[in-house]
């Protein structure tokens, strides 16, 4: 039998820390899809998305209709992290590859108009600007001896190349500015788009930064640390009573931040530290798996999923969005029975303007217009 588990909050606030009004907001749906059937896709930046299926790649707009769309040459990847403007596309020979030979690399933005091609790319994966003015071509797999970062400008032109040592992934700044990647040898390290090294932060088990990256937190062990400009500014001591830090997020203009275990939350004041408040699941049934947060920590998303363990026939087959405003307030609850899952979600994704949310589920999404007074 089913069983259904409630969330119950359970709300800390520490009143001096944060201002005696609070916000009222409403999420009004602006855009969906149900992507079981595709192989691959990602949602864009406006709400669109791109779509693997059916032999075909096809790029949509907020409303589902067709914008573009192009016959497979062979197995195509998508690459590009969700809510970004531009997708890379990466197509293999085999469709079933036992070694990764690249046969071309196409750069696209959210209506489908190709920026640039490359023939016989030296790289199986890239890491592509969410703005379009840059990506870092990937040779070689994670966790290798040795990985070939290669540093392009939108037009396709290399500007560096950088050899890794056990490579552990990377991502760009929201604006496109700045790449941070890790490596199991040398920790946490940063780039300029074009592949000048800025600097290194250590060992990083997890983290997060500003648009620009000019603010950084990370997670060591049960401290989170905050970084300006690359000098340690705060340290927070994580209760380990609360679990493992599970996820990070930073404001846009990096003067907040939020944390997450398993089923507790919270919203950080990054120039002295402070915990602003905090949240429980107050169930054993619901995980936190996601967060974000927009400037002043005016809203904050949290993605939950719904996980009585086994051998239960109903795990992961309910997720749930929850807006919050600076005080801690709950104002709006989305839900969604997902059919299928991943680790890293539901994710919850605000544009950097606080303006829309994306909710995103293994194998749906829903983006919401935000409607904020105050």
């Amino acid at each position: 039998m089913r069983r259904f588990a409630a969330v119950i909050l359970t709300i800390i606030v520490l009143a001096a820390a944060v201002p005696a009004w609070a916000a009222t907001a409403s999420l009004k749906l602006s855009s969906k899809a149900d992507l079981a059937k595709s192989r691959r896709w990602l949602v864009l930046g406006n709400a669109g998305w791109v779509s693997v299926a059916g032999g075909q790649l096809d790029f949509l707009s907020p409303k589902g209709q067709r914008q573009r769309r192009l016959n497979l040459r062979g197995n195509e990847y998508l690459f590009g992290e969700f809510g970004s403007r531009y997708v890379g596309v990466i197509a293999f020979a085999d469709r079933q590859p036992k070694t990764l030979s690249a046969v071309t690399f196409d750069l696209f933005d959210a209506a489908g108009t190709q920026k640039v091609r490359l023939n016989k790319p030296p790289f199986a994966s890239v890491i592509v600007s969410p703005e379009g003015n840059a990506f870092v071509g990937v040779d070689g797999a994670e966790g290798l001896p040795k990985t070939t970062l290669r540093f392009y400008s939108a037009d396709g032109k290399l500007h560096e190349a950088m050899d890794v040592a056990r490579f552990e992934g990377g991502e760009f700044t929201r604006d496109g500015s700045h790449v941070f990647f890790k490596s199991a040898d040398s920790g946490l390290q940063v780039c300029t788009a074009r592949g000048d090294q800025v600097g290194t932060y250590g060992r990083a088990d997890r983290w997060a930064a500003s648009r620009d990256g000019s603010v950084v937190v990370l997670q060591r062990g049960d401290r989170l640390m905050f970084y300006h400009d690359g000098k340690l500014i705060q340290t927070l001591t994580w209760d380990a009573s609360q679990g493992t830090v599970r996820g990070l997020a930073l404001s846009p203009n990096g003067l907040h931040a939020a944390a997450i275990s398993e089923r507790h939350a919270a919203v950080i004041d990054v120039s002295s530290a402070t915990i602003l408040w905090e949240t429980d699941t107050g169930d054993p049934l619901w995980n936190l798996r996601s967060v974000d947060l927009i400037n002043d920590a005016r809203l904050v998303a949290l993605g939950l999923d719904y996980d009585p363990g086994p051998p239960a026939a109903d795990r992961h087959t309910q997720s749930r969005c929850l807006l919050f405003d600076r005080t801690g307030q709950l104002l709006d609850t989305q839900s969604e029975t997902p059919t299928k899952w991943g680790a890293v979600f539901p994710m919850v994704k605000f544009a950097d303007t606080g303006g829309s949310l994306l909710f995103i589920n293994r194998d749906n999404f829903r983006a919401f217009q935000i409607d904020l007074d105050q």
